[in-house]
């Protein structure tokens, strides 16, 4: 959520910031434990700074937040 809330503008949020099950947000995938292993957000028109707190995820494989032109 602290990506969520670090950069605005996203094209697309489905269930970002909510009760539902991660595997239910928008481009995020987990592993068979829960934890979050990729975050697919490219041309999602993201602006500002990555957080710290995207660190904490241990078990993070792939991370996508480029924009093509």
């Amino acid at each position: 959520m602290a990506l969520y809330d670090a950069t605005d503008g996203w094209n697309s949020d489905k269930n970002w910031k909510t009760d539902n099950p991660l595997t239910d947000w928008y481009r995020v995938r987990i592993n068979n434990a829960g934890r979050v292993v990729g975050l697919k957000l490219d041309n999602n028109n993201l602006t500002g700074e990555i957080p710290r707190e995207l660190g904490s995820l241990k078990n993070l494989e792939s991370l996508a937040l480029e924009t093509t032109t």
